[in-house]
C-alpha cells in the first residue's frame, strides 16, 4: 500500500504513517545489526 492508502485504511493522518514507517526501519535496522 501507498502511504495515502495506509493512512486511509487506519483512519490516521500520512504524516502519522510516514513518522511510523520511519519509527520501524529505524527498529528494523537496529534489530538487524546485532
Amino acid at each position: 500500500l501507498e502511504v495515502p492508502e495506509t493512512a486511509s485504511v487506519l483512519g490516521i493522518s500520512e504524516s502519522t504513517v510516514k513518522r511510523d514507517w520511519a519509527m520501524a526501519r529505524t527498529w528494523l535496522r537496529r534489530e538487524l545489526s546485532k
